[in-house]
């Protein structure tokens, strides 16, 4: 089973880089395990200290990473950043599960709205419920910072940065 985490983007991202992406999960780890994991049971130095993120796009642009940050060093989150046709499918399918009923219902529709990329993490259900989750969500806030986005994850609802955490807006 997977768990994943998406990125819906206003502005393009397909300039990220891997260096970049590290430089903004690290600014935000350290905030978002406190905030995320319960038990915080691996430190943010040690998990930095493992971080890799490999570029396995086809082209110059942001198509593919692989963000390495367990131990196992085999181990790795997809990351892949969808535009065009394929955005937009997956913008509609999203637009239709926003209840309107939801006070934040306006701000999340405003996004999608006008979202044109959508950057995708897939993650094992072990990722979820370890440090991976706030090592996504790190991920995912920087992208939605320099994209002019909203976050979406299974299970935990809709979120935008603010500053090193992300704000909860609703599930």
């Amino acid at each position: 089973m997977r768990v994943y985490v998406r990125t819906f983007c206003r502005n393009s991202v397909a300039s990220a880089t891997p260096d970049a992406m590290q430089v903004g999960i690290a600014e935000r780890l350290d905030d978002l395990l406190s905030q995320l994991c319960q038990n915080d049971e691996a430190a943010a130095e040690a998990i930095l200290g493992r971080l890799r993120i490999e570029n396995e796009s086809e082209s110059n642009s942001f198509e593919v990473f692989h963000l390495h940050f367990r131990q196992d060093a085999a181990h790795s989150i997809r990351v892949e950043r969808w535009a065009g046709y394929s955005a937009s499918v997956q913008v509609q399918e999203y637009l239709g599960l926003v209840d309107d009923s939801e006070p934040a219902a306006a701000i999340i529709l405003d996004h999608l709205s006008d979202a044109t990329e959508i950057v995708t993490f897939e993650l094992s259900v072990r990722d979820a419920e370890t440090a991976g989750l706030a090592v996504t969500i790190a991920a995912a806030a920087w992208l939605a910072e320099i994209g002019d986005g909203i976050v979406h994850a299974d299970d935990l609802g809709w979120m935008l940065p603010a500053g090193k955490e992300v704000r909860f807006l609703c599930e």
